[in-house]
C-alpha cells in the first residue's frame, strides 16, 4: 500500500467468475489483497464489481475507489480517493 495526495493505493489480485466472492484477505507473496468477484472478466465488468465490493467494505462511495494500474490485468492498483494510507489500514485490518 502506498499513499499519494489524491488518497491511499493498493495492490488487489482479482480472481474473476468465482462462485464465492469476497474479500479473501491478504496474500503476502503477492503483497495485495486477494479479491473474488462473480462478474467474468469482460468488458470491465470484474473491475466494476471490484470497486464496489470494496467500497462497500470499507465504508466508501463506489466512485471513491477506483483502477489505477492493471486495468486488464488480474493484478491490480486502486486508488481509495480521500482516504489516506493509515486510515485504509486501519478499515482493511478487520477484513483479514
Amino acid at each position: 500500500m502506498s499513499d499519494s495526495p489524491e488518497g491511499a493505493v493498493i495492490r488487489v489480485h482479482v480472481v474473476p467468475s468465482s462462485r464465492s466472492p469476497g474479500i479473501e484477505g491478504a496474500d503476502p507473496w503477492r503483497a495485495a489483497l486477494v479479491v473474488r468477484v462473480e462478474a467474468p472478466a469482460r468488458a470491465g465488468e470484474a473491475n466494476a464489481e471490484l470497486c464496489g465490493r470494496l467500497a462497500r467494505a470499507i465504508g466508501v462511495d463506489a466512485g471513491r475507489v477506483v483502477v489505477v494500474g492493471g486495468a486488464r490485468s488480474r493484478d491490480k492498483a486502486l486508488r481509495v480517493v480521500g482516504v489516506p494510507g493509515e486510515e485504509l489500514r486501519r478499515r482493511l485490518g478487520g477484513l483479514r
